[in-house]
């Protein structure tokens, strides 16, 4: 069942990062996940065509002495708006083996029983309305009440990261949702090539995974840019802050398993997979990824020209030489990266040529795959703002400037065309 979504309704973060490193559960699930009922909720009339189990993880006691679960209010709220939806409960907890009528799912237990992950109830959203068992034409439209633009792009962070994107570009309006308000705008001295801008609520992969959904649905666009800042390879020496990195393609390197090996001082061992599945964004974009490597170097002179402009307008005028776009792997991690010989040990065991880490690019590329049958393209620019060790901002508005304007030209230059 590879093509069916696993959604997973967890607002907890030991939860999610269990199971972010279970391998075992990983190779059976093709998770997406939400916080809460009312992010769900949004999302679920969008996903068009797509067939989808439904977890709810069960949690704690809501209230000590009630003997409620938190996920049992979610199962309430589903039953209650959406009476066919067929959902289940999954927790850590093994002693616990069902809620009234529905059988609660231990992790452990699904991962040892192929056949009965298989087993589970499957879910077809349809064109509208209650939520039954009928599967939607792929031509159907969801969004015709948002405008069609040709293309989106998502920062993790308004400070800096969705700044740059506003000085690059024209804003038109605001577009508001049930629970995110989207922009509308459009490139400088062209009215008629308009985009549509968002920044997320919290970084990391989780709200990128969403949003990046919630935004291919809604607006369709042909492409999806990721922009903002990310962790150079502290041992590439070459590597500026500033240069800009263009993924060839993301990966998750923190999963593996709980293994009980414990090292020579008795810690706990996690040990994680040598082998991962990536997600080949050049072999996403096809054509496009060798016109986006024909004119990376020319940009980066417009940027650099650009740059000493503007600051010289301001009084500080800065030169900068040797700005770079690198066409490389970039790795994406569950936390911020500030140790020394981490990006080594940890991130290159798995491609030698990965020159770059961040938290939100799996996420965004993933949703592009699933979401409006894959129709979307992602693609992945980040700049260089620190060498993962001695972490600091100094450098985090430059990184944040030149990925924005490396995505304004090559939208102007007609690359997509």
């Amino acid at each position: 069942m590879q093509d069916t979504l696993d959604i997973i309704i967890n607002d907890d973060a030991e939860f999610f990062e269990d199971f972010s490193i279970n391998y075992d559960l990983r190779s059976l699930m093709i998770p997406m996940w939400f916080r809460d009922f009312s992010e769900f909720r949004m999302a679920i009339s969008n996903l068009k065509g797509i067939k989808f189990r439904l977890w709810i993880h069960l949690g704690g006691i809501d209230r000590p002495g009630k003997g409620k679960y938190k996920g049992e209010q979610i199962g309430s709220n589903i039953t209650n708006n959406f009476p066919s939806l067929e959902y289940q409960y999954i927790t850590r907890a093994s002693n616990i083996s069902n809620i009234g009528i529905k059988t609660v799912y231990y992790t452990e237990t699904i991962t040892s029983d192929e056949k009965k992950i298989n087993s589970i109830p499957v879910n077809f959203p349809p064109n509208s309305g209650e939520i039954t068992s009928v599967t939607i034409s792929e031509n159907t439209t969801i969004n015709s009440n948002y405008p069609k633009v040709k293309y989106g792009i998502i920062t993790a962070l308004y400070n800096d990261e969705f700044e740059k994107i506003k000085d690059a570009f024209e804003y038109e309006e605001e577009i508001p949702t049930e629970k995110k308000n989207y922009q509308l705008w459009h490139l400088k001295n062209n009215p008629a090539e308009k985009l549509v801008a968002v920044f997320q609520s919290r970084t990391g992969i989780v709200d990128a995974a969403i949003i990046a959904t919630d935004m291919v649905n809604r607006f369709s666009p042909d492409f999806l840019f990721m922009t903002g800042v990310c962790g150079g390879d502290p041992e590439e020496e070459e590597l500026s802050f500033g240069d800009i990195i263009i993924a060839s393609n993301v990966f998750i390197f923190q999963k593996g398993k709980i293994s009980g090996l414990e090292d020579e001082q008795g810690k706990e061992v996690t040990v994680f997979e040598s082998e991962i599945n990536d997600i080949d964004i050049k072999d996403m974009l096809g054509n496009t990824s060798d016109r986006i490597e024909e004119v990376k170097d020319k940009i980066c002179r417009k940027i650099e020209s650009e740059y000493r402009k503007e600051t010289k307008k301001l009084g500080v005028e800065t030169i900068i030489t040797n700005l770079k776009a690198i066409y490389q792997p970039m790795a994406c991690s569950m936390m911020v990266i500030n140790k020394e010989g981490y990006f080594e040990e940890k991130i290159k065991i798995h491609d030698r040529n990965t020159i770059a880490v961040e938290m939100e690019s799996y996420g965004v590329a993933r949703a592009c795959q699933i979401a409006n049958n894959g129709k979307t393209k992602a693609i992945i620019i980040k700049s260089v703002m620190d060498k993962t060790k001695e972490k600091d901002d100094r450098n985090k508005a430059f990184a944040a400037y030149t990925s924005a304007r490396f995505v304004r030209y090559l939208i102007t230059d007609g690359i997509f065309e």
